[in-house]
């Protein structure tokens, strides 16, 4: 099945089914149009403002809004919940629920590594203890003997250019290979970012991939870009391939 079809049979029930049938329409279409001016926390407030006022008859869509909400909010645990609470509600083996379990999957890792997403400013013989060289500096990117060099790259002077062109052509790839679809998947308005880091492994795939955007479906989008890179060169440090961990930009 093509993928925004998928994406929109498992997304587009959870911002228009339950406000159309609901008896909290008015409050629930009001939280909507707060989430696409990108007014969580107010969304939030209006959203369970509605819950309030039909408690015991709120539905697996209203609770996967809610829950995509808190994750906008970058409420994690929040969210997690949200998505639990639907889940309970559905069908096991259901599409919705395979969606909700990638989208609670989500919501784990930015837990786990809630507050630890700075690149450590250590040596480069201090990363390579662990056998991962952060790009945290130029001085570390000029320390290489070779960049990682994206195709097309390869006639950059310098090793900071070099890193400049790799970036600008990850950057280029997501943009370009990003499904529209899923803006209208989600009743999406305006612009939207892509943050986070990646791993670049010695034979030059990419590896732990850790995006965070304002909706899991941004970040899972990213990582089927991101796993579909085949054309980097590794990077070299004393004559040997070494893994580097990359930051990732992009605004959509």
């Amino acid at each position: 099945m093509k993928r925004t079809l998928l994406v929109m049979m498992m997304s587009l029930f959870a911002l228009n089914s339950y406000a159309q049938t609901s008896e909290l329409s008015k409050d629930y279409r009001r939280s909507i149009k707060l989430y696409q001016k990108h007014k969580y926390a107010r969304a939030i407030r209006q959203c369970i403002k509605a819950f309030e006022k039909n408690e015991g008859s709120v539905n697996a869509d209203a609770q996967i809004f809610l829950g995509n909400l808190y994750y906008a909010n970058q409420e994690y645990k929040e969210a997690q919940k949200a998505y639990l609470e639907a889940i309970q509600s559905l069908k096991i083996g259901s599409d919705k629920v395979i969606l909700l379990q990638n989208y609670i999957a989500r919501a784990k890792v930015h837990i786990k590594h809630s507050g630890n997403n700075c690149h450590p400013n250590n040596s480069i013989q201090e990363d390579l203890k662990n056998d991962l060289i952060y790009m945290s500096s130029n001085e570390k990117i000029e320390s290489l003997d070779k960049m990682a060099t994206y195709r097309g790259c390869e006639k950059e002077e310098t090793a900071t250019a070099t890193d400049k062109c790799l970036h600008y052509y990850i950057n280029d790839l997501v943009t370009y290979n990003f499904d529209d679809g899923l803006y209208d998947a989600i009743n999406w308005k305006g612009h939207a970012f892509i943050g986070g880091h990646f791993t670049i492994e010695k034979d030059g795939s990419l590896s732990d991939i850790q995006p965070f955007s304002s909706h899991p479906l941004f970040e899972l989008e990213a990582i089927r870009i991101l796993q579909s890179i085949t054309d980097i060169e590794p990077a070299i440090y004393d004559g040997n391939a070494v893994r580097l961990r990359e930051n990732l930009h992009v605004h959509l």
